[in-house]
């Protein structure tokens, strides 16, 4: 128990959790900025960029910093009393489902136009999972290879990620509510218990990760949620220290000190995701994991300037704010142009990045925006859960499958070789 007696000797101290203060989030532009960063990095390395061989790595910044910002936005709702389990969950659907379906009834059109009823009948499985967010799951019993880049690849391959995320967004939350409950609620114990809980499932994840990975099963250890969840749980104990216990206060002494860590932070990465190095994919998330934990901690401690100012910056800022909907659209794209045209991964990645960030613009603002900024939605919580649950089931077990099953042969076939 260090962790608790440690943040119980500075609650002592004075350093005590403020609710007035916790329950207050500011906001911070370089994190959008850093969303940038990891979903261009992911696009790059499915483009095929010999330089960016470990762009995957962008899911792993992705997981921390999901982490990191829900669990601060749990901890200021407990805080200011305003913590309802349904509200949380109805603001997840309302940000996430809408684009996230949209994306899969797109593909299965395409597919429909595209592909021939084999290919068709062979993606179901995936798109059925996809919908459900158990795609994590299905692609490690299939024993899928994330890194055959040159395969022919699930268009919704990239849904495993978000599908971890939202099996963290279904139970974190729970698991803080009973926190909340068996503390009593008073805040600063739940907080101590939390942090707590969240240090062992963290470091029974990294232990589950490395049994795994000595089992020589590196498909389940890379897309396990059991083996992933130690990044989330990081971001989510970083989340609790920054927004509870002002590990980030801004001083001239931290703000040097995060300064420097911001840059170091930053080339730490940049190193992981070139191919100098010949490492698993699951260790090179874990160095990761530790450089975004100390980029975020040095982003909020440091002064807005040298990366955080770069990070800062409108266009990476305007980026990051629509990077879900670009994660969400790049990969069918890339695939889809990967089907028709023998293409240089450079020019891949150009225009797949044009693509996708003009669909992700669109998308947001036609649908995503509406949706999340309706004040008809905000106040139907139980009706936003039971009707975000019922389309993914109709759409997973009705919707999706009416056009993936047709026999009708494709419309376009693909010209590159190999494809059918």
């Amino acid at each position: 128990m260090t962790i608790a007696r440690t943040i119980a000797r500075t609650s002592a101290a004075g350093s005590g959790p403020d609710p007035g203060a916790i329950g207050r989030l500011e906001y911070r532009p370089g994190l959008d900025g850093l969303r940038t960063v990891a979903v261009f990095l992911v696009l790059g390395f499915h483009a095929g960029l010999s330089q960016l061989t470990g762009g995957f790595l962008g899911v792993d910044v992705f997981f921390v910093l999901s982490g990191y910002l829900v669990t601060r936005l749990l901890v200021g709702d407990l805080a200011t009393g305003r913590f309802r389990l349904l509200d949380f969950y109805s603001r997840r659907i309302r940000r996430l489902l809408p684009a996230a379906l949209t994306v899969l009834a797109v593909v299965s059109l395409l597919w429909l136009l595209v592909a021939s009823p084999v290919d068709r009948q062979s993606i179901l499985p995936d798109v059925r999972s996809a919908a459900l967010y158990y795609s994590n799951w299905h692609f490690a019993a299939q024993a899928t290879d994330y890194f055959a880049i040159n395969a022919d690849p699930s268009p919704v391959l990239h849904f495993w990620s978000l599908s971890v995320e939202e099996q963290f967004y279904l139970g974190w939350p729970l698991l803080v509510l009973l926190v909340w409950i068996a503390r009593r609620r008073r805040l600063r114990a739940a907080l101590v218990t939390m942090t707590v809980v969240a240090g062992v499932l963290a470091a029974a994840s990294l232990v589950a990760l490395l049994l795994t990975l000595r089992a020589h099963q590196p498909d389940l250890a890379y897309y396990g949620t059991d083996s992933r969840v130690y990044q989330l749980l990081g971001g989510a104990i970083l989340g609790i220290g920054v927004q509870a216990w002002r590990w980030a206060v801004p001083a001239r002494a931290t703000g040097r000190l995060a300064a420097g860590l911001q840059t170091v932070a930053l080339l730490t990465l940049g190193v992981l995701v070139t191919p100098w190095f010949d490492l698993d994919p699951s260790i090179r998330g874990i160095g990761a994991a530790v450089a975004t934990i100390a980029l975020l901690w040095a982003l909020e401690s440091g002064p807005d300037r040298g990366p955080s100012r770069v990070l800062s910056t409108a266009p990476m800022v305007y980026l990051g704010r629509i990077s879900y909907a670009i994660y969400l659209w790049h990969y069918p794209v890339i695939v889809l142009l990967r089907r028709f045209l023998e293409i240089d991964p450079v020019v891949l990645f150009v225009v797949s990045g044009v693509l996708s960030t003009a669909l992700a613009a669109l998308s947001q603002r036609a649908l995503e925006l509406p949706v999340r900024r309706s004040v008809r939605l905000a106040g139907r919580r139980r009706t936003v859960v039971f009707s975000g649950v019922l389309l993914s089931v109709v759409g997973a077990l009705v919707i999706f499958p009416l056009a993936l099953r047709r026999t009708t042969p494709p419309v376009v076939r693909a010209s590159a070789p190999g494809r059918a």
